[in-house]
């Protein structure tokens, strides 16, 4: 399911901010009294009224509409209520992506070797009634198994893979090892090796010295 940015969701706070404030608006003025207030308002039983008696009365009706305003549109009030417009917002959003994406894999055109998409399939099956698989029940504990099998091979799939990431960083390692004689430096032990070669001649050294030294006991013994 998709989430909406951070901006986004600014946007729709400020935007439902600034309608409740415009009608917080229109509501909290004060009534102005009509030009033709005094129109057939004198029913000769009483006194007229006057222009000063109608200002008296406005000017409490307005305060208490004030004061109305001031306890029931106060801006913690009007921040919740925008705050719950957007969360309403974003859950009904919310829940239309989340019932396409359910449809659409199970339309069969998403790849189910995908773990992702495996999270995305509904938790329950969602035909109901009669199907093939028998009541709505039963078809939902085969849908429920078909479910388990497939995260199980989605999971075995990115073992796999995991595995053979591995095994290509092995063999990486080891073709510097496939010739020997120019990749390994020259002075190790190997066959031929430059080595090898001083250890021959270090030998033939030894036995020559070998030799001579028997050959001067020999000398001074005669």
């Amino acid at each position: 399911m998709s989430t909406s940015s951070p901006s986004s969701n600014l946007l729709t706070f400020e935007a439902k901010k600034g309608f409740v404030l415009s009608q917080i608006r229109i509501l909290s003025q004060d009534t102005p009294s009509p030009v033709d207030w005094d129109y057939d308002g004198d029913d000769g039983d009483g006194e007229p009224l006057t222009d000063a008696a109608m200002e008296n009365v406005l000017q409490k009706v307005n305060r208490l509409l004030r004061r109305h305003h001031q306890i029931f549109y106060s801006s913690p009030a009007v921040d919740h209520v925008s705050e719950q417009v957007k969360v309403l917002c974003m859950q009904r959003t919310g829940s239309r992506h989340e019932t396409e994406d359910s449809s659409d894999v199970l339309s069969g055109r998403q790849d189910l070797s995908d773990a992702q998409n495996v999270e995305r399939l509904p938790e329950t099956w969602p035909v109901r009634g009669g199907t093939a698989y028998g009541s709505g029940e039963e078809a939902n504990a085969v849908y429920k198994a078909l479910v388990g099998r497939v995260s199980g091979m989605a999971a075995g799939i990115i073992n796999l893979r995991l595995k053979h990431k591995r095994l290509l960083a092995i063999r990486r390692k080891l073709g510097v090892l496939a010739n020997p004689q120019q990749t390994i430096q020259p002075n190790l032990v190997f066959k031929d090796g430059e080595l090898a070669l001083e250890l021959k001649k270090m030998r033939i050294l030894a036995a020559r010295l070998a030799n001579e030294l028997e050959t001067s006991r020999a000398t001074t013994g005669g």
